[in-house]
């Protein structure tokens, strides 16, 4: 489930904002999107060829494991609790909380867990990417 974390590590939140942070958090919301829709491809579009996450995991790495928990799970749920996320230039560090869920698809989901992750996006050719990630149980 650590990998999902960084599957899930993204979250969106709107309000008024600037353009920058508005195009991140599309970014952020489009990738929720297809993950809960079953979209492996469409996910791994923002995540940037030198992706860097917890225990060593790569791009490559990430990329199966998205796909190992899409077989495993009939539906995957995301629930943010939290959102911070911190613009440097053309940087930005998002901080969530979040509840994941994964299982047959019944009322009650057969797996949750609650993490922390941190995650470091830049902006390039391709928009925003997700280039590094970590995460965390969390407590609160």
């Amino acid at each position: 489930m650590r990998a999902w974390a960084l599957v899930v590590v993204i979250v969106l939140a709107a309000c008024s904002r600037g353009p920058d942070e508005t195009a991140l958090r599309e970014r952020i919301d489009a990738m929720v999107e297809a993950v809960e829709a079953r979209e492996p491809r469409a996910f791994m579009e923002g995540v940037s060829a030198d992706f860097a996450g917890d225990e060593g995991l790569d791009r490559e790495r990430l990329q199966g494991y998205l796909r190992a928990q899409l077989l495993r799970n009939a539906s995957i749920g995301v629930t943010v609790l939290s959102t911070d996320l911190t613009l440097h230039g053309e940087r930005a560090t998002v901080v969530h909380g979040v509840l994941l869920s994964g299982g047959e698809g019944g009322l009650l989901p057969d797996r949750l867990r609650r993490l922390r992750i941190e995650s470091g996006w830049r902006f390039g050719e391709d928009g925003w990417q997700l280039y590094a990630a970590r995460w965390q149980p969390d407590a609160e």
